[in-house]
């Protein structure tokens, strides 16, 4: 695991972790979204950074390792898309989180999706906490099929001279590790839960079986470990927290096995749950 704070000096490289020039665009994400709701106007831009610009600390390392939905925006809906910056964001996020290369800039990155006020504001719904689960499931399916396209690409003969170095992506038990750094102490647990549960459906649904047994194991714990410190941190307090966690167990639920189905608080989930009596 990973416990070395993710530093960055705008496109400066260096040999401790600091963000490539390759990876500057993440800075700009992670300032619109620290900056959406103050009226600033700036823009999330791909491909430059904003003269000057400088990221903190993205916070303390996950404490859930031991070692479904649809795309983030859909399709259908290409109104909202054009309209709703949280989608707009969803969108960059995706493709940001696949493609970045340095695990310092991927955790830094989760971290702010959890926290970003395009997302998480007054307006937050369900369909919020299904599309963020819905952006790290289709994160994590692009990151199995580029590694399976790239086994099988080295099984087959090559037939023209190779060309120029490409930088190396980023191997997947490293994405996932950085994926779940940024599940960190500045945002609410039960948010950390649309990131886990998303990484176990898009590797391991509908029997894609993209995990190696270890981390598989180690997905699963960390999302019931996750799921029972929500429900403590949100009893009586936060209905949308106590539906999250609904939600994110129900679409998980089968890819869990029953050792770590029985350790789900499932008392806590009912205390504090509205009961319908039918006569």
């Amino acid at each position: 695991m990973m416990t070395t704070p993710a530093r960055f000096r705008g496109s400066t490289a260096h040999p401790t972790g600091y963000a490539r020039r390759s990876d500057a665009a993440v800075v700009v994400l992670s300032i619109a979204t620290r900056s959406a709701g103050s009226g600033h106007g700036w823009a999330i831009n791909e491909h430059a950074c904003r003269p000057g610009a400088e990221q903190s600390s993205a916070g303390s390392a996950s404490v859930y390792t031991t070692a479904g939905p649809s795309q983030a925006c859909l399709s259908s809906n290409r109104l909202r898309t054009i309209t709703d910056p949280g989608c707009r964001l969803a969108s960059t996020a995706a493709s940001l989180l696949v493609t970045l290369h340095n695990p310092l800039n991927v955790t830094l990155l989760t971290s702010q999706l959890l926290l970003a006020p395009s997302f998480w504001n007054d307006s937050t719904d369900l369909q919020t906490c299904l599309r963020v689960m819905g952006l790290f499931q289709s994160a994590a399916m692009h990151i199995l099929r580029r590694e399976r396209e790239a086994l099988a690409s080295r099984n087959k003969p090559q037939l023209l001279a190779p060309g120029p170095p490409q930088p190396k992506d980023l191997p997947k038990l490293k994405w996932i590790e950085a994926v779940l750094n940024g599940a960190d102490r500045n945002s609410p647990r039960w948010r950390h839960l649309c990131a886990i549960a998303g990484l176990l459906i898009g590797f391991e649904g509908q029997n894609r079986r993209g995990l190696e047994r270890d981390m598989r194991h180690s997905l699963q714990k960390a999302l019931v470990n996750a799921a029972n410190l929500a429900l403590k941190d949100v009893a009586g307090e936060s209905q949308l927290g106590r539906d999250c966690i609904a939600l994110t167990l129900n679409y998980a639920f089968e890819l869990l096995p029953d050792i770590e189905r029985a350790r789900i608080d499932y008392d806590a989930s009912l205390a504090h749950s509205p009961v319908t009596y039918n006569r």
